[in-house]
């Protein structure tokens, strides 16, 4: 079975050139995750009108802390961090709201789940140039958070083709990507060596 394929956005890139993106690669990439962190809410809710209204369809989109904005726009997954709301908070607010959570430890997945997220997103789990200098995760401790919670967990940071068929191995159910997509030469060939890397 394929892992589920999130994309994350960088913050430098219009959201036209996404949307054109997207598009093309519909069949290959499952989610678009929002993260623009200096962008305000009315920015991220133009972004997400700009992706949807250029063919985007809106169950692929996943909005990182800005839930005003999500639940304004009609999309029902948001990605939250240390500083966001908790879970249960968003859950109750937003109905039928998907949360996941940015975690980095065991205890911290541990703690999602408690707090009643839908899934995890734990990293940095190879070394990657967005977290110079700090110690990679590693696969085995992703895959202990993966064998310990019953909710999916999906794998960030320095991920590379190659790798794809070592988060399967370890029960890992989904992987996200930036700069290993935005930072290549061709965006599209690029991501079909991530989704055909385990063929």
């Amino acid at each position: 079975m394929d892992l589920e394929f999130h994309l994350v956005t960088n913050g430098m890139i219009p959201f036209e050139e996404i949307a054109d993106f997207m598009v093309q690669a519909e069949e290959i990439i499952d989610f678009l995750h929002i993260r623009d962190s200096d962008r305000s809410a009315l920015e991220v809710y133009k972004g997400i009108q700009c992706l949807t209204s250029r063919g985007v369809p809106p169950e692929k989109l996943i909005v990182n802390d800005r839930t005003d904005a999500a639940a304004a726009a009609g999309i029902h997954r948001v990605q939250l961090g240390y500083r966001s709301l908790p879970p249960f908070a968003v859950k109750a607010a937003f109905s039928g709201m998907h949360a996941g959570k940015s975690v980095h430890s065991l205890e911290e997945a541990l703690q999602a789940e408690a707090e009643g997220a839908n899934s995890v997103l734990f990293g940095h789990v190879f070394p990657t140039e967005s977290k110079k200098g700090l110690e990679p995760k590693g696969l085995e401790q992703a895959g202990e958070i993966a064998e310990a919670l019953e909710i999916e967990v999906l794998a960030i940071g320095g991920i590379e083709p190659v790798h794809i068929p070592l988060l399967q191995q370890k029960g890992i159910k989904g992987f996200a990507v930036m700069s290993g997509i935005w930072g290549s030469g061709n965006w599209l060939e690029r991501a079909r060596a991530y989704r055909f890397a385990s063929e």
